[in-house]
């Protein structure tokens, strides 16, 4: 969560064990959307979720799970205590340089989980994640109504999955490309912590928040997909909580349980 002006959503720090970026995207053309990765699946899956906290704008990101419906963080959607929800979620998906190459798209449904909703708005939560429901809308003017997973398409998720793992963790962190630019870290779990958390090394910081840890994020070729644990492009996390200090560069995530799945059950 990351107000412009500098505001970040906080947790404990920790200590790196292994991370690196490993997408870097060039300035917008006219021609990127021919030839860069995050105008293709899996990628245009995931994008920037625009809200407001008493009037005042802030950003996360977020991915789509289902045609109708965005995961985030808990803390993306809801104060965490008695100012309860935040207001007028956008979702952007693929944004880049301030362009919606897939338009924006309006929430109309939003669900979070008691924990976070009751748990005071402090990290680590066991659970601080969210789902929103995005309406329908046409991709031209007088055009029919269209699903927005039906235009990115969405990832899987899978819960109890996030240790031991090697994820893909997407978003729009701030501090890198000043949040225009979807970045994509992979790294390997370093610890389990309490309540319900793991953390991975990272060097995203304000803006990552709510975007997915993913699980063999690919488009794999024929005769590829092989091993114990080969499900693609499935969610196993979602960024709740970074540093105070820059170093050690370490976020953490609440394991996805049976309060995801209620919570999935609820929209879907």
């Amino acid at each position: 969560l990351l107000r412009p002006g500098g505001l970040q959503h906080l947790g404990v720090a920790g200590f790196v064990r292994d991370q690196r970026r490993v997408l870097e995207l060039r300035r917008a053309d006219r021609r990127d959307h021919l030839k860069s990765a995050d105008r293709a699946y899996p990628y245009v899956a995931v994008g920037k979720l625009f809200f407001t906290i008493n009037g005042s704008p802030y950003v996360c990101s977020a991915s789509v799970i289902q045609r109708r419906v965005v995961a985030t963080a808990g803390h993306c959607v809801h104060s965490g205590g008695a100012a309860g929800f935040h207001n007028d979620f956008v979702f952007v998906p693929a944004f880049r340089d301030g362009v919606a190459p897939l338009q924006q798209w309006n929430w109309r449904y939003v669900a979070v989980t008691t924990a976070w909703a009751s748990g005071g708005g402090g990290v680590p939560n066991a659970a601080d994640y969210a789902m929103i429901e995005f309406a329908d809308q046409p991709l031209t003017t007088g055009g029919s109504l269209v699903k927005l997973g039906n235009v990115t398409g969405w990832l899987g998720w899978q819960t109890a999955s996030l240790n031991a793992n090697h994820t893909s963790k997407l978003g729009y962190p701030c501090n890198l490309d000043s949040c225009q630019k979807l970045q994509n870290v992979t790294s390997a779990s370093y610890r389990a912590t309490s309540p319900n958390n793991v953390e991975y090394g990272s060097d995203a910081r304000g803006g990552s928040s709510g975007g997915p840890w993913v699980a063999n994020f690919a488009t794999v070729p024929a005769g590829g997909g092989t091993g114990s644990n080969n499900g693609l492009n499935r969610v196993v996390g979602i960024t709740s909580y970074g540093y105070t200090s820059e170093d050690p560069k370490v976020q953490g995530a609440s394991v996805l349980d049976s309060r995801w799945v209620s919570l999935w059950n609820n929209l879907c």
